[in-house]
């Protein structure tokens, strides 16, 4: 066992079956992680915030505490507990099938399992952990019980984040095909409207951004306005999946847009690797989600796009309208399942003056397929190969503000996308804290995160385009008892805890001088020890102490004699 602390393309593309890859499985040798009907509250691909969704999302009642099942013979390779992101997880191989199975948000593990994991926290004297394991140490059956469902990490509601990823690669495919038999699906995706967007200098159009769609006195769907242009455009389409007996909403698993019975584009998405999950941003229009937090999936692939999934794409999406005349499109969406919705519309080609690219004054070029750096007024923004997805037009401007230690520097603006982390450095024109540690990355938008400084600079790591500046963090975390009278009663230690800056980088409790397992949940910001009878001798008072630290070495201390 092994443990650590977690604190395009133009042409035709073509996309191959994920499970070629895979032995073949009959869909019904594989068993129900849950002993109950299954319904989907998320899907795979599914359009999430910078990635797409790896796996399926099981309800689970709307409860937590129900017993999750080993799908097949194998053993645990891999068990992470973490405040945020998939909370309490359990990976298990299944060399048979090639397959990793993955359970995220658990409430806690079964009891051969759980034993190991509170182990090695003691051990490691932290709550979270990950921990990988070999073949011969928790080996589990088929319908074995591993696991108990819950709310852990990052989760919005009781349920069970379910994977399957390939056990070379590890990269998620779509686990639907598996529970088909298990899982009704007779409906349709939902076509909500289209996205018109011109070729800057090569295209115009009267009116280019979304179209929605109006339902007619028939039932049929039709765009509200019409759509003209004339030169290189290309299209986007908002839309949902829907499943039976369900209201919620899921990601498209297939689309194909053809223009005048030509397939122009299409995409699948069946497996993601984990490295290009970001690549949705150039999936999406990015700048419509970054305004809007409305998702359209545009039939457009950037040069410096390298999702893989996109399957016929001519011209990389681009239609050049040159004739005055209609041109028949036609969305066609599907669901796993072979659900299709189709929807018609026309492009007229209106012949019409194209405009010169608007090129900001004093903008910079950046090429996508190579390194750029932007040095200028005591900013540095270092943007390496791979993370534009397109050639750009960079704008700066830089502002005074005795707010911050620096002067406020906008970079380009949160409309673009950037897939790579950049480095950039900030000149500290007032330095005059004597603790430099205590100095911190400021997004104007919102939001500190920590940095180092040189020289009388700050050294900072940014993936996201806009307005920075120099701040600082010295106020320590704030920590807030919960409830402390009832302690001794219930045997239950309950604080939230609170950093308003560069956030929580590290706690430790302590019951007698001893370390104590405290659970922390990022999300509600409350940590919680229950009193283990094992390691605390019951009857008498007992030392509390718990110390927090943020990201910028500020500490809080909380000392307390609780009886129990």
């Amino acid at each position: 066992m092994k443990y650590s602390i977690l604190f395009f393309i133009s042409g035709f593309l073509t996309v191959c079956s994920v499970f070629a890859q895979q032995k073949t499985i009959v869909p019904h040798q594989i068993e129900s992680p849950l002993r109950f009907p299954l319904f989907l509250s998320g899907n795979f691909g599914e359009l999430r915030g910078n990635h797409f969704h790896s796996g399926l999302d099981f309800k689970t009642q709307q409860v937590v505490g129900k017993s999750v099942y080993s799908i097949e013979k194998g053993y645990v390779s891999r068990v992470s507990v973490s405040p945020s992101g998939y909370g309490n997880a359990l990976y298990i191989h299944h060399p048979t099938i090639g397959l990793t199975s993955v359970y995220a948000h658990l409430n806690g593990f079964a009891a051969k399992i759980d034993s190991v994991v509170e182990r090695c926290q003691y051990e490691q004297e932290s709550f979270a952990v990950d921990l990988t394991f070999g073949p011969d140490e928790i080996p589990v059956n088929k319908g074995e019980k591993v696991a108990i469902s819950g709310n852990t990490g990052s989760s919005g509601g009781p349920h069970v984040h379910f994977e399957l990823r390939e056990i070379d690669s590890q990269a998620p495919i779509d686990a639907l095909p598996y529970f088909r038999h298990r899982i009704k699906d007779t409906r349709k995706p939902d076509i909500r409207g289209i996205a018109l967007y011109t070729v800057p200098g090569k295209g115009a159009a009267e009116r280019t951004g979304y179209f929605p769609l109006t339902n007619t006195k028939n039932g049929r769907k039709i765009l509200r306005e019409e759509l003209s242009a004339w030169g290189d455009v290309y299209l986007g389409v908002k839309a949902y999946d829907r499943m039976d007996s369900t209201t919620n909403i899921y990601g498209i698993y297939s689309v194909q847009l053809w223009v005048d019975s030509v397939l122009v584009f299409s995409s699948s998405l069946s497996k993601i690797p984990f490295d290009k999950t970001r690549y949705l941003n150039s999936f999406i229009d990015y700048g419509e989600w970054a305004t809007n937090r409305s998702f359209i999936m545009r039939s457009y692939v950037e040069e410096g796009n390298r999702l893989d999934g996109y399957g016929r794409v001519a011209n990389r999406g681009i239609i050049t309208i040159d004739e005055e005349r209609d041109y028949h499109c036609i969305y066609a969406l599907r669901d796993v399942y072979g659900n299709k919705a189709e929807l018609k519309f026309t492009i007229r080609g209106r012949r019409q003056e194209i405009p010169e690219e608007r090129i900001p004054e004093d903008a910079v070029l950046m090429s996508y397929d190579q390194e750029n750096v932007f040095d200028r007024d005591g900013v540095l923004l270092e943007i390496p190969v791979g993370a534009l997805y397109s050639d750009l037009w960079f704008e700066y401007g830089c502002d005074e503000d005795s707010t911050y230690y620096s002067d406020v520097y906008r970079l380009h603006h949160r409309r673009t996308p950037m897939h790579l982390s950049s480095k950039l450095s900030i000149r500290i024109d007032n330095d005059v804290l004597p603790d430099k540690s205590k100095y911190c990355l400021a997004n104007v938008a919102g939001g500190y995160s920590v940095a180092r400084y040189r020289d009388g600079f700050l050294d900072a790591s940014v993936r996201s385009f806009g307005s920075y500046a120099v701040s600082c963090d010295t106020v320590a975390p704030v920590i807030t008892p919960l409830a402390p009278d009832r302690w001794g009663t219930n045997g239950t230690i309950r604080f939230r805890i609170t950093d308003d800056r560069t956030g929580i980088r590290s706690y430790r409790g302590e019951i007698d001088g001893q370390f104590a397992l405290f659970v922390w949940d990022a999300k509600s910001a409350t940590i919680s020890y229950r009193f283990d009878r094992k390691r605390v001798k019951r009857g008498g008072k007992h030392d509390l102490v718990l110390v927090v630290t943020d990201q910028c070495g500020n500490e809080r201390r909380y000392e307390r004699a609780v009886s129990w």
